[in-house]
């Protein structure tokens, strides 16, 4: 008994000297802090982690719910946005952050529409009520809402002809779900892995019954089955400044080393990713996701985050792809081709399950 415990204190020792040295060279005393947004999406849970890794990080994180809140914050200054990549394109072309340019795609898979399993695409949802939902508000003209209705045209389909699309927010939508009020819920992950659970446990027949990363076929550059939702955007006045520059540099070191340890040890990081989400989106009006929710969401691939691509390897694609959702393509201004890609291959864990339950170095 004693030999275990003392074997675990020797571990939880081992990971701490690890996390230590894995801070040195990320930030240096004295780096510009930037100040990141996110609303409480997907792509924020590696930059959580990275926080708590590396506690001298030089960001600070500003919590918003939406758009509205997005443009204030940059008009005051805020130098990095963690978003769905169409809305931070729509960011740039519409004028809200005239400056902004993607530096990194990182979130690769995580949307859904949840349905009953006979729903095999959108043609059988045709007559159907559809809810849109936002991570706080109703969400329409929101994220969920671009791509829904990208994926519906996709299709051959009008969602406002052909379907009965109703806003709400997303805790009334899942009410709404459940009293049988409604068909589908277009849901990114890991809340889709989280209303596919809870509908097998309580006998329900909803499941993600249409996966959105095979609706846009025909990307030759991406993942199969993945598509770029998520990435990390920054101002031009970031990188034109070489201090400034050298703290997104560490950032995104962070963050993919972040991703990286989601990936593989999920059991883990994700009990750390949802206590920092709690912390910092707690006060929002929003359900707040389990870590067994997420944990489930990676572990099944419903969720991928990866750093290997830039965004020159994909920007053809992602440029065609931004045009299909938005109606118009931003162009290369939207884009930095030469910023590296901080990891050099990603390769989705197939580990034994007690090797998920700590990172390396730890066990």
């Amino acid at each position: 008994m004693l030999n275990t415990v003392f074997g675990w204190m020797g571990r939880l020792l081992a990971l701490t000297l690890v996390v230590l040295m894995l801070g040195v060279g990320l930030a240096r005393a004295g780096d510009p802090v930037l100040e990141v947004v996110s609303a409480p999406n997907p792509h924020v849970f590696p930059l959580l982690v990275a926080m708590e890794m590396h506690p001298d990080l030089p960001v600070h994180l500003t919590p918003i719910s939406g758009g509205p809140d997005m443009k204030a914050a940059f008009d005051h200054g805020a130098d990095v946005l963690l978003a769905m990549t169409y809305i931070g394109a729509k960011a740039r072309m519409s004028g809200d952050i005239p400056d902004l340019k993607l530096v990194l795609p990182v979130t690769w898979r995580g949307f859904w529409e949840m349905a009953p399993a006979d729903v095999k695409s959108f043609q059988d949802l045709q007559g159907k009520t559809v809810l849109i939902s936002g991570p706080v508000g109703a969400g329409k003209g929101g994220g969920d809402d671009i791509i829904f209705r990208a994926a519906v045209r996709r299709q051959g389909l009008d969602p406002d002809r052909d379907m009965n699309v109703v806003y709400k927010p997303i805790k009334e939508a899942q009410q709404m779900m459940s009293n049988g009020e409604a068909d589908a819920l277009a849901v990114p992950s890991p809340a889709s892995t989280g209303f596919a659970m809870e509908s097998r446990m309580n006998g329900g027949k909803l499941v993600r019954a249409i996966d959105f990363q095979k609706v846009f076929s025909g990307y030759a550059s991406f993942p199969q089955d993945q598509l770029p939702l998520g990435g990390i955007f920054v101002t031009e006045r970031v990188l034109n400044d070489p201090a400034r520059s050298t703290s997104l540099q560490a950032l995104i070191r962070a963050y993919a080393e972040a991703a990286d340890e989601l990936e593989h040890h999920p059991l883990y990081y994700a009990n750390v990713a949802t206590k920092a989400f709690n912390k910092y989106y707690g006060g929002m009006d929003i359900p707040q996701p389990p870590s067994q929710m997420l944990m489930a969401s990676l572990m099944s691939g419903d969720l991928i985050f990866r750093t290997d691509i830039s965004v020159g390897a994909v920007q053809s694609d992602l440029n065609d792809w931004l045009g299909e959702l938005l109606g118009q393509a931003p162009g290369k201004r939207l884009f930095v081709t030469d910023y590296p890609a901080p990891s050099t291959a990603f390769v989705q864990p197939r580990r034994p399950m007690m090797r998920l339950f700590m990172p390396s170095g730890s066990q």
